[in-house]
């Protein structure tokens, strides 16, 4: 996988189901079909120079190899995730690794009805992914083509020519080499001239690189890392401010506070005394200078997919058979 910060989930033939409420999660790429359903508040999505807000009760879905950044709009963001892997269907369904959709709102063009039957199907996967009845990974990979079936015959896809493909794998290299750069520079001096030099690129060509992908300057960037470097030396007990500023890269003060203003609303110091330790059972926090997630245990998993099949309404409520499969 290939992932700045890689978390661990366990995969059932290819595929893998958890529920996850985020803060942040900065540019991040994986090989697999991702697709989401935001569940209690909005969130809003970059995926490359595109910038979207999904609502509550959206389903989206990502596409391969394509980065992409997750924040809260004003309260942490729970969704359901299934991630799918291409090679699940490359004997049956090889064209599946040049598909791509042009945009990832699937409800741009479903019908409600189509919306409604994508969700059961979704809970049905996540219900055994989560539950683990005997054969789960076959049962699953099999809902899930019927769920990706049922995507590609209805959303606008193109297909991308294999030329192609390789330029944006060199270009995705290309960008990942620059963030493990930033994450490994960001508490001293980063120059973009620095990395096109390492890299036998000019600085014109890397610069739009990463407003096209980011869909921000190199600059701003190297800030956002810097900020959240700042944000995880806090939630770990540094409380001294010139402690912070100095070991998360910023130069001064008014720089690191500037920074605080612009992104909370606060100052370093007000921001610092909102961060308690997370308490909530059945619960793994990760933060880091690229996510603030909250991951759920098996347990917790399936007491909130029952949960949200409550709220769905009565034509999600499919009763289990006694191999826990529903009927």
């Amino acid at each position: 996988m290939y992932e700045y910060e890689i978390i661990r989930h366990t995969q059932a033939g290819g595929l893998t189901v958890f529920f996850d409420t985020v803060d942040y999660r900065t540019a991040h790429i994986h090989p697999e079909w991702e697709l989401l359903w935001v569940i209690d508040q909005p969130l809003d999505i970059t995926c490359g120079a595109r910038e979207l807000r999904s609502q509550p009760d959206t389903l989206l879905l990502i596409n391969p190899e394509q980065i992409h950044q997750f924040r809260k709009v004003d309260q942490s963001c729970t969704f359901l995730c299934l991630q799918i892997s291409p090679k699940c269907f490359r004997m049956t369904f090889p064209e599946m690794d040049s598909i791509r959709l042009d945009s990832p709102l699937l409800e741009e063009h479903w019908s409600r009805e189509q919306g409604a039957e994508a969700r059961k199907i979704l809970m049905e996967v996540a219900d055994a992914y989560f539950r683990r009845p005997d054969c789960y990974p076959l049962y699953c990979l099999g809902k899930a083509a019927l769920l990706l079936h049922q995507v590609f015959a209805c959303v606008p896809t193109r297909r991308i020519e294999p030329g192609a493909l390789r330029d944006m794998e060199r270009r995705n290299a290309t960008l990942i080499r620059l963030i493990q750069y930033v994450d490994q520079n960001y508490a001293g001096k980063v120059l973009l001239s620095d990395f096109a030099r390492q890299e036998g690129r000019s600085v014109s060509y890397l610069s739009r690189l990463v407003r096209e992908e980011l869909n921000q300057t190199f600059q701003s960037y190297v800030d956002s890392v810097r900020f959240f470097a700042a944000c995880k030396l806090m939630a770990a007990g540094m409380k001294r401010m010139v402690d912070v500023y100095t070991a998360s890269g910023f130069s001064d003060y008014r720089y690191f506070s500037r920074a605080f203003r612009q992104r909370t609303g606060q100052t370093p110091e007000e921001y610092s005394k909102t961060l308690t330790p997370d308490r909530m059972e059945q619960t793994h926090v990760h933060r880091s200078i690229h996510s603030l997630e909250r991951f759920y245990s098996r347990e917790r998993c399936v007491q909130m997919l029952d949960e949200l099949r409550q709220r769905a309404g009565e034509g999600f409520k499919e009763p289990l058979n006694k191999s826990g499969y529903g009927v």
